[in-house]
């Protein structure tokens, strides 16, 4: 029964030590037991290294001195010792658990709590409460102590008044009730150490001839160390090891001491041994011929290490001038652009020094405060450069798909269905109907799962653009998968059909198998009830059965590890659900706590590592270093807020509070290491870090941070880097072409094969772009690496000559995207004129945008289309004429028309939400307006509406009259189909006249600009048409009377500036048509019957003067028609051979110029195009103005040289 410390200042040099003196002491006495203590992360480690260090001894040891010698953790000897003993078959709470059971109590002490009264409800603070319970218990402090404690300065206030001790008292009953329901019940660490130490004193004879030696151990709890004491009371000898100056032990006291929280935890045991009478040996200081550094470690790192135990304390000048001005070429200071960057120079780094021959990659270690953020960088770094590496954390269960098939599965019931929740849930791909015949043999499984992917997408395109939601996924009734662009349920290709059943398909298999769970989780029932019913609904629907094929599929793919998870993900979920039923099944179902409790879990519980390969680059937690040291040791992320690192202090605890407890608590109950002191254990920590390295360390910080804010450097570093004349050198994210740099400046970017053809390319291309030459050295390099027969070289080249101009499509390509001849509407010309490329994008990969339920102005504008048109036509079945109808009789007829479409399938969309029935009782109200502007304009003119929607050409599966057609190149034609929304007609004797007329729901103004630019084709072709196939449409010949814009939209009046005008007058004006009108005396008469002289009409872009002739910058002469007609038909040719030559240039207007859409340069397929005006080979077209005088002057100049070439 005794105890010796074991000191030095150099825990590597020190173990080295400690083996060999265990070592020794197995070989001497042959009836020795031994135990190696260290902490659960490093167990692993330590036993290999004592496995090897006694291998190199003797050859024989690993099979004699190991079997009497045993490496354990606390909590693993607790496992090995009482693994059979009762408590081991008692349940042990997760901390989710331990938060069901502090929530539980909250809720049944509620009335009896003062301070913490409703706190229940605030975030976090269940999870703090539970936090606060296990520091308490590990610090052997009971509720009775907490109960009596009181705030000396609050002495004169009655407890009533007194915060503090209203806080304690508060405390102290939710402790005790947190202790009545842990015992005898529950089990947790606390217990099996109170357990294991229960169990030394009952054998104490098992252990008389037992050595233990505790090593890598800084601090102890109160219960550990009253496991300490235990041990020293019932084993032959206890060692323990504290890396700490012999000469600091008693400056237990002074914040400021390097070694204080060591030489803290020396002063306590002293105490507490000797308040047990244990005898404590007298120090075993490493010798100073073995403690010297250089024994495991290089000069430098001694050196480096020396001076920070020196500068810790108080250093004169001399001691201050050793250090500097001396090349450390093995210790260096980085500054690199941003975190990626950082990892990127490691990579590089470590590569060139293993392609030396000098060095292995598990020679190197990485250590960082900010792991999870730096794996990711590493990964991706390591994978391009081919560097094997294990990064030594847990990864969370959060992101498996067990998580979120609860979530999504609870929100179905809580959110009624929402589009999000449904397609987060089958996403999860743990329900997958029919997964019983799922064919696990080679690529079928992958084939079927894929199928179902592909149905799930198809499903959620069909919901999005539809609205289906909520009770469209619970009901019996079919979806309609018919969208507003069609006229008829028939008009469903045989594709659309497809894709209306395999929508319908995916809601059959939710509302079959989903529905009747979610149906069951009605208010009422009790967690245990509802616990039960979401075992057995997830058994039933094959959950655990495609948790199993997916663990199957992996292992066939040799994929063990990650094979693995999914067992461990559905344990811990059966866990979970266990611990609800037990601590909270009696209560009434609440869904949002169930939710909250698995998915905290999830977050806590991390999957089983396998350890290390011989291999690897090891990165690892700055906090948490190995017991062995690397030659090669990178410290990164060394900002001035990851080193030091200030704890806030998340405790329901103040820094007040903890003294006030502390001050009133016996020597062996204690709290955990308060804020204050871990701020003062940051150089400590630091150091330990830095006695990883054996040869090498290199230190490094990002300068700029994710935020875009810029990172200032560590202090600790600035003191090393001024203290040893340290360089800080900056890493650049990539070279540049400076020709003044030297080869070696290059090196840093050297990696593997492909790491550095990146960097070769960049600095390339920066040379390219700046015009200059590439340095020699990556032109050395280029001629050195490049391979013309590599496929993928080849490309990668290829990408410095790269210009974002499309290449024009092959003729024949062209021809199987278009077709021989061309059937096209007037909008795709229209499409090709205004930029090339989208016309390719849309009309020959035949792109569209994803659909969602939204209503887009083109619906809105089929929507005003079919209205009038079938207000027109009950017009013409009940034999009325607009400018006699009667107000009462026209709501009749509209009222019955709005009803008859909003019921149809076609416009459901106007059923799925409020939102959307507004918009169309809005839309509805401006076909109305647009109605009564019909009427008032049919009041003043003889033309009457003779035809709506004609369809000519072929327009989907619907023919019409004849359309166009016009020769191309080739022997090809170029047939046109449209659709005319309007003529009007009047009849001048033994003369028909018609003219169209084109609804549009913005403003549209007729110009000549864009006639001239080919964007405004449709108007003349539509009236070109209609005039060549008169006879079809009419059964007589029609003379032309114009084509024009009318603007279906509501209109305001601003009162204030009407004159003398009525309102009636002034409306009207608004719904003016624009456009052009032939210049012949009968139909600019019968325009406007009631236009006086001197007066403009108030329907069409008409004056007229006191000499009696009508004026308008768009009245056209026949001739003027006449060549507008031949232009038009040219530019439609022209559109026709160059689609077909393949002609897709990325050449578009620029809007501010001239009013055009150009989906691929501000529309949807920005994307694709990247259009980049900044780009040198990226270009606005130069556009002209142009009025009606330049424009016919042109073309007469352009048609009468065309006559004289002939």
């Amino acid at each position: 029964m005794a105890v010796q410390f074991i000191l030095g200042t150099d825990p590597n040099s020190k173990r080295k030590v400690l083996i060999d003196k265990m070592y020794e002491q197995l070989k001497k006495d042959s009836k020795m037991q031994m135990l190696y203590l260290v902490p659960d992360n490093v167990k692993y480690e330590a036993e290999t290294m004592i496995l090897q260090q006694f291998k190199d001894k003797d050859e024989r040891s690993k099979y004699s001195g190991m079997i009497r010698l045993q490496v354990f953790s606390f909590s693993r000897l607790a496992w090995y010792l009482l693994q059979n003993k009762a408590i081991y078959q008692k349940p042990q709470l997760t901390d989710s658990g331990l938060a069901m059971l502090v929530k539980r109590i909250l809720q049944e002490e509620e009335e009896n709590l003062t301070i913490f009264r409703g706190a229940s409800q605030q975030t976090g603070f269940i999870e703090r409460l539970v936090t606060l319970f296990s520091e308490l218990r590990n610090g052997k402090i009971n509720p009775t102590d907490l109960f009596e404690l009181k705030n000396p300065a609050e002495m004169e206030e009655s407890d009533e008044d007194n915060d503090f001790t209203r806080k304690m008292k508060d405390l102290s009953l939710l402790y005790n009730k947190y202790d009545e329901a842990l015992k005898g019940k529950y089990v947790e660490r606390e217990d099996l150490f109170q357990e294991l130490i229960k169990y030394f004193e009952e054998n104490s004879q098992k252990f008389k001839h037992m050595t233990v030696i505790i090593d890598h151990y800084e601090h102890f709890s109160a219960q550990e160390q009253e496991l300490v004491i235990t041990l020293a009371k019932y084993t032959q000898n206890v060692q323990i090891c504290l890396t700490i100056d012999a000469q600091t032990v008693y400056l237990n006291n002074d914040l400021n001491n390097l070694f204080y929280r060591p030489a803290k935890t020396y002063q306590q045991l002293i105490h507490e041994l000797g308040a047990h009478q244990i005898h404590v040996s007298e120090d075993f200081i490493v010798p100073s011929n073995v403690n010297k550094l250089e024994e495991v470690h290089s000069k430098e790192m001694t050196e480096l290490a020396n001076y920070w135990m020196e500068s810790s304390g108080p250093m004169t000048r001399a001691d201050t001038e050793k250090y500097r001005n001396k090349p450390y070429e093995n210790i260096e200071c980085w500054a690199a652009e941003d975190t990626a960057t950082e990892v990127s120079h490691i990579a590089t780094k470590i590569k060139g020094m293993v392609a030396t021959g000098h060095y292995r990659y598990n020679d190197f270690q990485i250590m960082t405060r900010d792991l999870e953020n730096c794996a990711l960088n590493v990964e991706k770094a390591f994978v391009e450069n081919n560097i094997p590496f294990f990064i030594d954390q847990a990864n969370t269960m959060s992101h498996h798909p067990i998580l979120e098939f609860i979530n999504s599965l609870f929100l179905l019931k809580k959110n009624h269905y929402r589009l999000d929740d449904v397609f987060r849930f089958l996403r999860t791909e743990l329900f997958i109907p029919d997964y019983d015949v799922l064919d696990m043999s080679e690529g079928a499984f992958q084939t079927q799962i894929n199928e179902w992917r592909q149905k799930v997408d198809i499903a959620e395109n069909v919901a999005l653009a539809y609205g289906y939601k909520g009770n469209d996924w619970i009901r019996n009734k079919e979806w309609v998968y018919m969208g507003i662009e069609l006229d008829q349920e028939n008009d469903l290709s045989d594709y659309d059909q497809k894709i209306q059943d395999i929508a319908n398909s995916v809601r059959e298999a939710v509302r079959d198998f989903i529905v009747p769970f979610t149906d069951q989780l009605e208010e009422g029932r009790t967690n245990r009830e509802i616990a039960g019913l979401l075992y057995q609904f997830m058994e039933e629907i094959g959950v655990i059965g495609q948790l199993q094929l997916w663990q199957d599929q992996l292992i066939q793919q040799g994929e063990l590890e990650e094979a693995r998870e999914h067992e461990q993900a559905w344990n811990t979920f059966i866990s979970l659900l266990d611990e609800f039923v037990e601590v909270l099944g009696d209560e009434e179902w609440d869904i949002d706590l169930f939710v909250s409790i698995i998915e905290t879990g999830f977050e806590e519980a991390t999957f089983g590592m396998v350890p290390p390969t011989i291999d690897q680059v090891l990165v690892t937690n700055f906090d948490l270093p190995k017991i062995q040291p690397k030659r090669v040791v990178f410290l990164i992320g060394l900002t001035d807020t990851q080193l030091p690192q200030v704890q806030g202090n998340r405790s329901l605890l103040t820094d007040e509070d903890r003294e006030l407890v502390e001050s009133s608590l016996s020597s062996e109950k204690y709290l955990a290491v308060s804020e204050l002191e871990s701020m003062a254990n940051e150089p400590f920590s630091f150091y330990l870090a830095m006695l990883q390295a054996k040869e090498k360390i290199i230190f490094t910080y990002p300068i700029s941070n994710n935020d875009n804010g810029e990172n200032r450097i560590s202090p600790y570093l600035t003191r090393l880097k001024n203290a040893l004349s340290l360089e800080l050198q900056f890493k650049q994210s990539t070279t540049t072409t400076d020709p003044l740099k030297q080869p070696k400046d290059y090196l840093a970017f050297i990696g593997s094969k492909m790491h550095t053809y990146g960097q070769m390319l960049i600095s390339l291309r920066d040379a390219i772009d700046h015009q200059d030459t590439p340095a020699m050295f990556w032109l050395g390099l280029f001629k050195k690496l490049y391979q013309p027969e590599n496929s993928r070289q080849r490309r990668l080249i290829n990408s410095l000559n790269h210009k974002n101009i499309p290449k024009p499509l092959p003729e024949n390509l062209a021809e199987d995207l278009y077709g021989k001849d061309l059937y096209l509407s007037v909008s795709q010309l229209e499409t090709f004129y205004a930029n090339p490329y989208s016309h390719f994008l849309i009309y020959g990969l035949r792109l569209k945008e994803r659909q969602i339920q939204e209503l887009s102005p083109i619906e809105s504008g089929i929507f005003y289309h079919d209205a009038l048109d079938l207000i027109s036509r009950q017009l013409v079945t009940l034999d009325r004429d607009l400018a006699t109808i009667s107000k009462k009789e026209l709501q009749n007829i509209t009222s019955d028309i709005f009803q008859l479409l909003l019921e149809s399938n076609k416009y459901r969309l106007s059923q799925s939400s409020y939102r959307m029935n507004f918009v169309f009782n809005q839309l509805s109200k401006t076909v109305e307006n647009m109605v009564w502007s019909m009427i008032h304009q049919a009041k003043r003119t003889k033309y009457r509406v003779n035809k709506t929607e004609l369809v000519f050409g072929q327009l989907g599966q619907e023919k019409g009259v004849t359309g166009l057609a016009l020769p191309l190149n080739n022997n090809r034609k170029l047939h046109l189909r449209g659709k005319v929304d309007r003529i009007d007609t009047f009849q001048e004797g033994d003369q028909l006249y018609a003219g169209i007329i084109d609804y549009k729901s913005s403003d549209t103004t007729f110009n000549y600009q864009s006639i001239y630019y080919g964007l405004m084709l449709q108007m003349i072709t539509y009236l070109d048409t209609v005039i060549t196939f008169s006879e079809d449409i009419f059964d007589q010949k029609a003379k032309g009377i114009g084509a024009f814009y009318s603007t279906v939209k509501n209109h305001y009046v601003d009162l204030k500036n009407m004159g003398d005008k009525s309102l009636e007058e002034e409306l009207l004006k608004n719904y003016k048509l624009d456009g052009l009108i032939i210049d012949q005396r009968e139909v600019l008469e019968a325009a406007d019957v009631l236009l006086e002289p001197k007066e403009s009409s108030p329907i069409y872009n008409l004056y007229l003067n006191k000499n009696d002739q009508y004026t308008g910058k768009k009245i056209l002469t026949e001739e003027e028609f006449n060549l507008l007609k031949k232009f038009n038909r040219d530019k439609i040719i022209e559109a026709g051979n160059n689609i077909l030559a393949g002609k897709n240039t990325l050449h578009p207007f620029d809007q501010r110029k001239i009013k055009v859409h150009t989906p691929s340069i501000t529309g949807p397929y920005r994307a694709i195009s990247q259009f980049d005006a900044l780009l040198p080979e990226n270009n606005y077209k130069d556009v002209i103005k142009l009025d009606k005088d330049d424009f016919f002057d042109y073309l007469r100049s352009l048609y009468s040289n065309l006559e004289r070439n002939d």
